[in-house]
């Protein structure tokens, strides 16, 4: 009989290890265990198995045992294979018993493993097996097809040109004024003061690239590895012949079933659970063999030891059960759920965020999200139920307070709330100001000189200006439609749909956060580009078509504190333009308070 394996030490020590696991924390009292049980299960252990051949063949250099024709061979393999099975109980019975001592778990869950490798080897001479007795494989590089794609342009069929480095030019600059932009003291006559190059390249004609030297512009080049889609055979290096060895290995399939016997009710549940689904390390194994008629049979002896005891802890008193060495806990009564009483005292108001959000990130609680919220377990079914740390019901009354917080949270996010429409003004006026600012410093460039500075915008634009606000939407959409009706040129419709998907991206989460998730990239350059007109219109005093050369006279010109104080001016109009945004989409300020609630009560 085994020595008794559960004390009162060692029970309060596993209970507070358990409840340091559930709260994060050690436990603030200690656990008062009286009544304490040991069980032990005796089980026996049986393993049945069942015995396979593999002919396992290699080349090799020279004939190992007797040198046959292929077909001899083949014969006398199986023949050695069938031979070995014959009475493959008795033969083989030691070498799985010491398979199941060097590796006990396969004592207690079935595997299937190589188990013996024979030593009798029948060899033949026969057509290389790779390559079928050709000598010749077929080419990896090419897939013999004796081409492949150019490994220089990669079947572009162009290249950089050589003469210019795929600059286009003859050379790196002016030279008349040598990069100077200036002649006897006047603005150079060639290059007009750019100080660029004015000779294109006489290799490209400054198309910048040029056909593909290396495939002659066709884009595959003749492959160098092989000879007509075929190089020599790497195992048999083209003799076509090799001597072959062959020879059986047995492999043994192990199934287990278990028996047990003294042990309670609760005991016998959990172990049949565990020869499903574990832990292994509750069943012990006494005696690897037994006598037994059946060769096929390995019977073995083990245990399994088990504890219960009566505990008191913060208040609280129950029975709780134990099983295995390790003191895993099958069933804590509720000791441990004292500390859980905070979470569902956080949870009894819905329309207190904060603290439901704040209780959902105890131990428990996270568990009891993350297993029924998110997962596909039940309140009955979750693990804190089922180890006992809680009760079914407290943890039915927490997820019911959760979920009455979050039908809170979506019924007020429909309703009209200034708190809200504040909120969201504040949102809208921050991408407003950048924007403004944006334009503002650029627009410095080509001021209109008529203009009243800072100038009116939003409502003030729309009442004071309002036949100027519809000329300047169509600035933008005017000037690409010429750009590409009598310019032939595509370039400011590229540059103005990057420009358009960048605000659209700035605004669209913001303005429209439902219909952005579904808003592929083409729609929101479009969309963008519209926006980004609206808002252009709504400050007509700044008209602007934007060129990429601005880029680098805003940079020379520098007017960065300028165009700060003429938006900080603007912004009271602003501020007026986003609010009236903020009213009119109420609902979209609720979406965006609710997706911020709903963040407090989520779990890692």
């Amino acid at each position: 009989m085994e020595s008794p394996t559960y004390s009162s030490s060692s029970i309060s020590n596993a209970l507070a290890n358990k409840s340091k696991e559930a709260f994060g924390v050690d436990p603030s009292a200690s656990f008062e265990v009286s009544d304490v049980q040991n069980h032990v299960a005796q089980l026996t252990y049986t393993v049945t198995a069942s015995y396979d051949y593999r002919v396992v063949g290699a080349p090799v250099t020279n004939a190992m045992g007797g040198l046959f024709t292929p077909e001899m061979a083949n014969t006398l393999v199986h023949n050695r294979g069938n031979e070995l099975l014959l009475n493959a109980g008795n033969t083989f019975r030691e070498r799985v018993l010491n398979a199941l001592k060097a590796k006990p778990q396969l004592f207690k869950r079935g595997d299937k493993f190589t188990l013996y490798k024979d030593q009798s080897y029948f060899s033949s001479i026969e057509r290389c097996h790779p390559c079928g007795g050709e000598g010749s494989v077929t080419c990896y590089k090419c897939n013999g097809r004796s081409t492949h794609l150019c490994e220089k342009c990669s079947g572009r069929l162009k290249e950089n040109c050589t003469g210019c480095w795929g600059s286009g030019w003859a050379t790196p600059n002016c030279l008349q004024c040598g990069s100077s932009g200036n002649y006897a003291g006047q603005v150079c006559p060639v290059c007009h003061g750019s100080g660029k190059p004015t000779i294109r390249c006489y290799t490209c004609h400054g198309d910048k690239v040029m056909p593909c030297q290396q495939c002659s512009g066709r884009g595959q080049q003749k492959c160098g590895n092989c000879h007509s889609g075929q190089v020599t055979c790497d195992t048999c290096y083209g003799a076509r012949t090799l001597i072959y060895a062959y020879h059986v290995e047995i492999d043994v399939s192990t199934s287990v079933t278990y028996g047990w016997k003294d042990a309670p009710g609760w005991m016998s549940d959990v172990i049949n659970n565990a020869v499903n689904s574990g832990p292994d390390d509750i069943f012990i194994v006494n005696k690897y063999a037994t006598e037994v008629t059946d060769p096929y049979k390995i019977v073995g002896l083990g245990h399994v030891v088990g504890g219960e005891a009566t505990v008191k802890h913060n208040g609280a008193s129950g029975n709780c059960r134990f099983i295995g060495e390790k003191h895993h806990a099958v069933f804590l009564d509720g000791i441990l759920s004292g500390a859980f009483k905070s979470a569902l005292d956080g949870v009894a108001k819905a329309e207190d965020i904060k603290a439901v959000g704040k209780a959902s990130k105890t131990q428990i609680a996270a568990t009891l999200v993350k297993e029924v919220e998110y997962g596909t377990a039940t309140a009955k079914s979750s693990s804190p139920v089922r180890k006992g740390i809680i009760t079914a019901d407290q943890a039915a009354a927490f997820l019911n307070g959760r979920a009455a917080c979050k039908e809170f949270i979506t019924n007020k996010s429909k309703h009209f709330s200034v708190a809200q429409v504040l909120r969201f003004t504040g949102k809208i006026f921050v991408p407003l100001f950048v924007f403004y600012f944006l334009l503002n410093m650029f627009a410095l460039l080509t001021p209109d000189p008529s203009a009243i500075m800072p100038g009116h915008l939003g409502l003030s634009a729309l009442s004071k200006e309002f036949e100027k606000v519809v000329e300047v939407f169509f600035y933008v959409p005017r000037y690409l439609w010429m750009s590409i009706s009598e310019h032939y040129n595509p370039i400011p419709l590229l540059v103005y749909a990057v420009l358009g998907w960048i605000v659209a991206r700035c605004f669209g989460p913001v303005l429209f956060p439902i219909a952005w998730k579904r808003t592929m990239n083409g729609v929101l350059a479009l969309y963008g580009i519209l926006l980004m007109s609206s808002f252009m219109a709504l400050y007509p005093t700044a008209a602007y078509i934007f060129e990429i050369s601005d880029l680098l006279d805003l940079w020379k010109r520098g007017r960065f504190a300028y165009a700060l104080s003429l938006t900080v001016a603007l912004s009271p109009q602003i501020l007026s333009i986003s609010l009236l945004i903020a009213v009119a989409r109420y609902k979209t300020a609720g979406v965006h308070w609710s997706t911020r609630m709903f963040s407090k009560l989520s779990v890692q």
